[in-house]
């Protein structure tokens, strides 16, 4: 999801001295969206809300944090708030900035700062970032630019919410201001690899790509008591519960909530600001260090059969992996939370050339792999550590198989380097995705490779010149597992010679 305030009849006040944000009781029973103009000053109070920029184009939304002391000394640096796939998508912090006074009216009042570093962030479970600006905030401060304070409410809010951010694709440019009413999610959000147990969702209208890192911010206190990042727009079942869909996991069962936006709570950030500066070794804070989680192998999570007849196999988990953390302990749950209990993990085991292929499970519904790095045997589980958690979903579903037609292989030589690129095409207007073999197959037929051993892949393969002769085993696969017949190619220089089909 990087993805009118004309006459309302209602009654919104900002000032530096009451930070809240005041509607009439009713304001939120209906959900309402209005382009922010600040030619009178009027929205100052949320000039903090900025947008981020990669090379000058606008992708996420950030929000200045208010972190001065109880005596209002700025001594520490200026940290920004957003989400943590907003926080450097391009591996590139040199070309991303920060854009505050964002409002449709005063373009020519924007300012522009650079972006520092990323001090800290966490994908999985939270995707939440801590961005450090290149400039103090006491600097910031003496522009104008106001800040907000995070809320230490732990708890999060339930009930009326505003919404700040950048969502593009709509009429006007500038920050936009959505009010309406949030809840507890009460069930588990799984989008793609990611799984976030703990969310709030709410029925704010016009979250578009662009509103991802959005505050969502309490009317009642003028607080953050949130951070946007992902929605359902757009979303459909075919594609549920994978990138830009996220689903609601309850019992184990996987539903779609249309035209739902979802954010993770930031209670537990401000313990972590200590005399201006952002401490993880802070005694109250609870957060863990950024995590060093690789998965090495192209593990995608992905659907699978269940083994309803005994000649299926049961499905693994097949994930090769590394991490900063001598061992790990492991168990597969059907319900994120459980993750978080110490109860029924594995023992110890050695991170070195680490490889999880246990079951998944044998009956439909999602399933969870709950993964904690630990430093020793005697390493007892803490709420900082399950704070570094990895959860990794996996779907298993019963389906009714439909053979798929077999893929067209097309070979296209390189005109720059010795290397020909493989591609594969099918007839049919559904996603596909291919899964192929290419090592020493030896003896066997390709009709006869597990699964396992395919490489899934969505794009075409390169294959050096030097390679050749290769036997390459290929099928396709769609959304609903349905599956073509293994093709087997050998591939010679410059020609092809189709075995079978």
């Amino acid at each position: 999801m990087t993805y009118k305030m004309e006459a309302l009849g209602i009654c919104v006040f900002f000032a530096l001295t009451t930070p809240a944000i005041t509607y009439a009781n009713d304001a939120f029973s209906t959900p309402s969206s209005i382009l922010l103009k600040n030619s009178d000053n009027h929205y100052s109070r949320l000039n903090g809300v900025g947008v981020l920029h990669y090379s000058d184009s606008p992708y996420c939304t950030a929000s200045l944090l208010d972190t001065r002391d109880k005596s209002g000394n700025a001594a520490g640096p200026a940290y920004l708030l957003t989400a943590e796939h907003c926080s450097n998508p391009w591996d590139d912090l040199s070309q991303l900035s920060v854009k505050f006074n964002y409002f449709s009216d005063t373009y020519k009042n924007q300012k522009n700062y650079k972006i520092n570093k990323v001090t800290w962030s966490r994908h999985s479970i939270r995707d939440l970032a801590i961005l450090e600006l290149a400039v103090p905030l006491d600097s910031l401060l003496k522009e104008g630019i106001t800040p907000l304070k995070i809320s230490d409410d732990a708890s999060s809010l339930a009930g009326n919410i505003l919404i700040v951010g950048a969502p593009s694709g709509l009429d006007g440019v500038g920050l936009r201001l959505a009010r309406c009413t949030q809840q507890t999610t009460d069930a588990t959000l799984v989008e793609a690899d990611e799984v976030y147990p703990e969310t709030r969702k709410n029925n704010c209208i016009d979250i578009r790509g662009g509103s991802s890192g959005s505050p969502v911010i309490d009317p009642e206190t003028g607080e953050i008591a949130g951070v946007l990042f992902t929605s359902t727009h757009g979303a459909t079942l075919e594609k549920m519960c994978s990138r830009n869909n996220p689903c609601e996991v309850r019992d184990a069962k996987p539903i779609l909530a249309e035209e739902t936006q979802y954010s993770v709570p930031v209670g537990s950030l401000s313990a972590c600001f200590v005399d201006g500066r952002f401490d993880l070794k802070s005694s109250d804070c609870q957060l863990s260090s950024t995590t060093d989680f690789r998965i090495k192998n192209a593990y995608l999570p992905e659907k699978f059969r269940t083994p309803s007849h005994p000649d299926n196999l049961v499905p693994k988990w097949n994930i090769r992996f590394s991490m900063d953390a001598p061992f790990y302990r492991v168990k597969t749950v059907q319900d994120a939370k459980s993750c978080y209990s110490p109860h029924y993990y594995s023992g110890t085991i050695s991170t070195v050339d680490a490889v999880i292929d246990t079951s998944i499970g044998s009956e439909s519904g999602m399933y969870f792999l709950c993964l904690l790095g630990v430093q020793s045997a005697g390493h007892r589980p803490d709420a900082r550590l399950f704070n570094s958690i990895q959860i990794i979903p996996a779907r298993l579903v019963e389906t009714n198989f439909k053979p798929l037609p077999q893929p067209v292989l097309t070979l296209t030589p390189s005109p720059d380097f010795p290397e020909l690129y493989v591609d594969w095409h099918e007839k049919s207007p559904y996603p596909f995705w291919v899964h192929y073999f290419d090592d020493d197959i030896g003896e066997r037929k390709c009709a006869d490779l597990n699964p396992g051993e395919f490489t899934r892949q969505q794009i075409g393969l390169v294959v050096p010149m030097d390679a050749l002769p290769i036997t390459l085993c290929s099928y396709i696969q769609d959304e609903d597992l349905n599956t073509s017949e293994v093709r087997t190619d050998v591939i010679r220089a410059p020609e092809i010679i189709t075995v079978d089909k």
